[in-house]
């Protein structure tokens, strides 16, 4: 049985859109889908027609979006809009209050939705949403975007589960059934908007024997050479998963001649892509533009069909939704569209309809399984004595914090929320985690592939192809070489961006290297980002993740050498454990005071003793019932539950210690019972001091070129003077501790 209603189906005469059949679109209260292809004028019935029925609150869920919008009603004076890099709160609440439009991104919401409004002359009122419509573009996303935007996204479900507006509409191009029924409450009216002469889309998928992820390069090298010999001047579109993986492309494609632009998260703010933004068309100065996902459902593109040579998409990280609508970024060209796979897949003929039908109950089962196990998991939270443990979790926050730790090692999602009075289940992480799964099942064999993009472009020619075709060495070894070059070129940057850091803060007053996290929330970033984004690229972005680190450790060497080492990913990780991970914080508390006396650092210690020790440090955790209920059924990898007992597994002892504490192992390639165990530090893993576990917090100095500057040689402006004076090469210090 359909979640969704019977569809009211309205058919396009030709070449019109939307805003031409709006008078057939009657909206009922309650929940509203309307689906249609992109390019067909959703969203300009929405701001053109639906706008002037009754005032819309519209959220997008893409800062390029709101820009692009923002740009094209500027004009506009019942209409307001706000995105993260605009600072209009007040304009917004007073265009709430006198039921104007709103259009903002999916993170603004969580800001108004319980939001109140004062004037001069009256009391603060809770504002009044009961005039408008809530629309939200691109629902696909609420069940995509959970696993890392569900501060977002929770806010967005709360509101349309808690019936806070009278009539919702939804909207898309793009509907996975399975995956909406889950966040989406019981639909009233179903709108499908079809075009009379739909544009029928060229795909081929073409699975390489060989595993590579340059079996594109050669066929898309032959199609710009033949452009080249014919004179035409056309942009090849290349969508890949890795950003540095696409720099490394842009570097060998430029060592042959072409112009190659890169579209990702870092590179949206730099002016090649505000002029994207800006004219709606991609500059005709570029060969090939390589690109993220940003680009999904980032901006129309108006170039003409003989501006856009073909689109590629690289390996499987694309889902069915996401293939759809990257394609329809182009609304006036239709190209030809490859989809090269190289990662292993059946391409065995199947009954695509039965293996969708059990793929639909498979992520229905594991949805309800988790859902029943996670509501016991918080049925069970007053059984809790967390009060015990008032050193390691001091609130209902960090509670919930460690319960997502463990639901994230059980099922790679953070389970719960707290929306600030209550424990809740977060369900878009839930959902965001079927989404993955999905996508893992669509890549599972070639023919259920096709199924599923048929599904969404019921008139596109879909091709299936093998090739044979293997990247020769010659290839292979550029592409590394370009990959060597760059992380070569970034170490060379490394030391120059500790040092103009190092000066930002002290022209900044800013003592202490973890406040520069605080004092960048509280400030434009751009009052001490020394480099600009469109002159300095690699420096800009190095001098961002410094600033991202301070929020995991404490120093400014430690966060020198995670640079040099391109370790951030991990250490983010790691420092996720010790905040939130009661099996690490219980270890990492009871090893802190041990490690305080001096003669316990550096003595031999055997692994029978370390067991021991770390065993007896976990029993502080004997008063959380939800942690052994989650070992019972989903043991972590490095502990289990035995006679109501929680113990480190014999053999993970010492990977254990090589992740998160500071050790040298002897005999490490000997029998586990022959190795030994030396604590070096204090310190946490590879020996860095993490914010998050105050027991490993020590100053360490930053060091160039071998010279050391005490920061306690010199105080106040006269230190601000010779720090500003010094050159780069010379500039060394100084923890700011």
């Amino acid at each position: 049985m359909s979640f969704f209603p019977k569809p009211q189906c309205i058919r396009l005469p030709n070449k019109q859109k939307i805003m031409d059949v709006a008078h057939k679109i009657n909206l009922s209260d309650g929940h509203n889908l309307l689906i249609a292809g992109t390019g067909l004028g959703k969203t300009t019935y929405v701001l053109q027609h639906l706008a002037k029925q009754r005032p819309i609150i519209l959220l997008c869920p893409m800062v390029s979006q709101i820009k692009q919008l923002q740009q094209d009603y500027a004009s506009s004076k019942e209409m307001v809009f706000s995105h993260g890099e605009m600072s209009n709160r007040e304009e917004v609440l007073s265009a709430i209050a006198q039921r104007k439009s709103v259009v903002m991104t999916f993170d603004q919401w969580l800001h108004y939705r319980h939001a109140t409004y004062q004037t001069r002359h009256s009391p603060a009122t809770q504002l009044n949403f009961d005039p408008y419509t809530l629309v939200i573009d691109e629902v696909h996303k609420l069940s995509s975007a959970g696993s890392y935007r569900d501060k977002a996204i929770q806010p967005i479900l709360a509101t349309i589960n808690g019936n806070q507006f009278s009539q919702v509409l939804y909207l898309t191009a793009t509907p996975t059934e399975h995956l909406c029924k889950m966040i989406i409450p019981t639909l009233t009216r179903y709108f499908h908007i079809e075009p009379s002469n739909p544009v029928q889309r060229q795909i081929t998928i073409t699975h390489y024997d060989a595993t590579h992820i340059l079996n594109f390069y050669p066929a898309l090298c032959k199609r710009l050479e033949s452009n080249a010999l014919a004179g035409q001047s056309k942009i090849a579109l290349v969508r890949v998963n890795n950003k540095d993986d696409g720099k490394a492309m842009q570097a060998m494609l430029a060592q042959k001649g072409y112009r190659v632009m890169l579209i990702n998260r870092d590179e949206m703010n730099s002016k090649s892509c505000r002029d994207i933004l800006q004219t709606s068309e991609l500059s005709l100065n570029y060969d090939v533009i390589i690109c993220t996902s940003i680009l999904d459902e980032a901006v129309n593109l108006n170039n003409r069909h003989n501006e856009i040579d073909s689109i590629h998409f690289i390996g499987r990280h694309a889902h069915p939704e996401e293939i759809v609508q990257f394609i329809g970024r182009t609304r006036q060209a239709n190209p030809p569209i490859f989809i090269h796979l190289s990662q292993e897949m059946s391409k065995t003929k199947i009954d695509c309809r039965k293996m969708h039908a059990k793929i639909m109950d498979e992520l229905e089962g594991m949805y309800l399984n988790m859902i029943s196990f996670l509501t016991s998991i918080k049925n069970m939270f007053s059984q809790d004595k967390i009060r015990d443990l008032g050193d390691m979790i001091s609130s209902k926050v960090d509670y919930v914090k460690m319960l997502n730790n463990m639901s994230n090692e059980a099922f790679e999602v953070r389970a719960f929320w707290h929306d600030g009075q209550k424990i809740i289940l977060n369900k878009s992480n839930l959902v965001a985690k079927l989404y993955r799964t999905d996508l893992a099942k669509c890549y599972s064999n070639i023919h259920y592939l096709q199924f599923r993009i048929q599904q969404l472009l019921p008139n596109a020619k879909i091709t299936l192809s093998s090739s044979a075709c293997q990247v020769n060495k010659a290839l292979d070894k550029a592409f590394k070489q370009a990959k060597i070059a760059l992380i070569e070129h970034q170490k060379q940057v490394v030391p120059d961006v500790m040092a103009s850091l190092v000066r930002a803060m002290k022209s900044n007053s800013i003592k202490d290297y973890p406040k520069v996290i605080q004092y960048l929330e509280d400030s434009d970033i751009l009052f001490i980002q020394p480099y600009k984004k469109d002159e300095q690229p690699l420096h800009y972005e190095i001098f961002g993740q410094a600033v991202f680190l301070a929020q995991y450790v404490t120093n400014l060497e430690d966060a020198h050498q995670i640079l040099l080492n391109d370790k951030i990913e991990l250490i983010r990780k790691i420092d996720y454990d010790y905040q939130s991970n009661p099996i690490v914080k219980a270890v990492m508390f009871g090893l802190g005071d041990y490690l305080k006396k001096s003669e316990n650092l550096n003595i031999t210690h055997t692994v029978k003793d370390i067991e021991r020790r770390l065993n007896k440090y976990l029993q502080r955790l004997d008063c959380l019932a939800t942690t052994k209920h989650f070992l019972a059924q989903h043991p972590f990898k490095y502990v289990e539950l035995v006679e109501d007992k929680i113990l480190f597994k014999h053999d993970q002892i010492i990977n254990f210690l090589k992740r998160y504490t500071h050790v040298q192992i002897l005999n490490d390639k000997k029998s586990l019972d022959c190795k030994k165990v030396i604590f070096l530090s204090i310190g946490g893993g590879f020996g860095y001091s993490y914010q998050a576990s105050p027991k490993t917090q020590h100053s360490k100095k930053l060091q160039f070129e071998q010279k050391l500057l005490d920061k306690y040689q010199f105080s106040g402006a006269r230190f601000g003077h010779l720090i500003a004076n010094l050159p780069k090469e010379e500039l060394i210090m100084l923890d700011c501790d």
